[in-house]
C-alpha cells in the first residue's frame, strides 16, 4: 500500500513534501506492517507557482516619474572668504535682479541720465540697467555697509518715480518694487560687509603715519645740500659772477662773509678756498638773486623807453596850446627828473592828456615810479 503525501497550505497555492530515502525508511519502520511508503515517480515533483495580480492594480495609473532636482547654482569665486553679511546682501541683489521688469522700471530716462546723484555717467554709458551698476560697485568694494548700498538704491528709485510720474501704471509698479526692496533690506542698515573694518582703518592710519615719518627723515638730507663742498669750476664761476655785481650789492656780500676769520672791518678781500662751504653756497645764492634783479630792471627800462617814444609821438598831434602852469607844478617837475633814457617823458601816464585837463593841479604817486 502506497501513501502519497500532499499538504495544502492555502486554496491558491500548493506545496509537496519531499522525503529522502533515509527519511522514508525511518517512517516505514514506525508505521504498522500493512502500511508502507513508496515512491510514485522517481523524477522530482515540481509545481509551478502562479501569481495573481490584484484586480485593483490592473487599471491603476502608472507610477509618476520623479521630477529632476533643480541644479544648485555654483557660488561665485569672489564670495570666498567674505563675511556672512556680504554673502547675504549679494543674494538680496540677485533677488532684486530676478524681480519682474526691475531692469525696465529702474532704467534712467533721458532727462535724468545726466543728473544721477551717485552713479557715474561713464557707468551709465556702459549699461542702461542701474541694478547691474550697483552690483558692480558692490563687488568691487565701493560700499562699506548696507546703508551705503540702500542710499544708492533709494536715489535710483526716486529717479524712476520722477521719470514715470506721468504714467500711472508704471508708477504703481515702481511703488510695488520699492516696497519689495524695503522688505528685503529691512533691519540690515547696520550690517557691515567687512568684519575687520576698524582694524583696516587702523592699518591705513599706521601706514600713512609711517610714510610721513619717512618723508620727514628725508628732509635733512635735502637741507644738507647747502653744506656740499663747491668744486673748482663752481668757485671760478662764483668769482666771475661776483665781479659783475654793482657796488650797491656789495654790502650784502660783506654781511655774508663777515663771520669769516679772514675778513676784518669793511674789507671785501677774502679767499673762497678758506671760506666754509655753507658760506660759499649762501654767497652763490645771493649773487644769483642780485644778477636776476639787475636783469629784470634792465628789461623794464627798455619797455618803458619804447612806450615813452610811442606816447611822445602821439602827443605831437595835439593842437591845443598849453595853459601856463603854476610854480608848484614846475618845481615838482624839475625836482623829479628821471634818470632813464633821453627823450622819455617823466610821467608817461599823463602823456595822453592835454595840459588844460590839469588846470586844477597835478597829483603824482611817486611810489608808483
Amino acid at each position: 500500500m502506497s501513501l502519497d503525501l500532499f499538504m495544502k497550505i492555502s486554496p491558491e497555492t500548493e506545496a509537496t513534501l519531499e522525503l529522502t530515502c533515509s527519511q522514508v525508511q525511518m517512517l516505514n519502520s514506525l508505521l504498522p506492517g500493512r502500511f508502507k511508503i513508496e515512491y510514485i515517480d522517481q523524477r522530482p515533483y515540481k509545481t509551478v507557482r502562479t501569481t495573481k495580480r490584484r484586480p485593483e492594480l490592473e487599471h491603476s495609473a502608472p507610477w509618476p516619474v520623479p521630477a529632476k532636482r533643480p541644479i544648485r547654482e555654483k557660488e561665485p569665486s569672489f564670495l570666498a572668504g567674505q563675511s556672512e553679511g556680504f554673502k547675504k546682501c549679494y543674494k538680496l541683489i540677485q533677488a532684486l535682479k530676478r524681480y519682474p521688469l526691475s531692469h525696465k522700471l529702474l532704467a534712467l530716462g533721458p532727462s535724468t541720465k545726466n543728473n544721477s546723484p551717485t552713479i557715474n555717467q561713464t557707468d551709465l554709458s556702459l549699461s542702461e540697467n542701474p541694478i547691474l551698476t550697483i552690483e558692480n560697485n558692490f563687488i568691487t568694494g565701493e560700499y562699506l555697509s548696507v546703508y551705503h548700498l540702500k542710499s544708492d538704491l533709494r536715489k535710483i528709485i526716486s529717479n524712476a518715480f520722477l521719470t514715470h510720474s506721468q504714467n500711472g501704471d508704471v508708477f504703481i509698479q515702481i511703488f510695488e518694487l520699492s516696497k519689495f526692496c524695503d522688505a528685503q533690506f529691512q533691519g540690515l542698515d547696520d550690517l557691515v560687509f567687512s568684519e575687520n573694518i576698524i582694524q583696516d582703518l587702523k592699518k591705513n592710519i599706521d601706514k600713512l603715519t609711517q610714510n610721513i615719518k619717512e618723508a620727514q627723515s628725508k628732509i635733512p638730507s635735502i637741507k644738507g645740500l647747502k653744506d656740499k663742498k663747491m668744486t673748482s669750476s663752481e668757485k671760478k664761476q662764483l668769482v666771475q659772477s661776483l665781479r659783475k655785481l654793482e657796488p650797491k650789492f656789495l654790502s650784502g656780500v660783506l654781511k655774508i662773509v663777515r663771520g669769516s676769520d679772514d675778513v676784518e672791518g669793511d674789507e671785501l678781500e677774502f679767499d673762497l678756498e678758506k671760506l666754509p662751504s655753507k658760506k660759499c653756497r649762501e654767497l652763490e645764492k645771493y649773487i644769483k638773486q642780485c644778477l636776476q634783479v639787475k636783469q629784470n630792471n634792465r628789461s623794464c627800462r627798455n619797455n618803458k623807453g619804447n612806450e615813452g617814444f610811442r606816447k611822445e609821438d602821439s602827443r605831437v598831434s595835439i593842437k591845443k596850446q598849453p595853459e601856463p602852469t603854476s610854480e608848484s607844478s614846475e618845481s615838482s617837475s624839475v625836482s623829479s627828473e628821471s634818470d632813464d633814457m633821453a627823450g622819455m617823458p617823466m610821467f608817461p601816464d599823463f602823456a595822453e592828456h592835454d595840459f588844460s585837463d590839469f588846470s586844477q593841479g597835478i597829483s603824482i604817486d611817486y611810489y608808483h615810479y
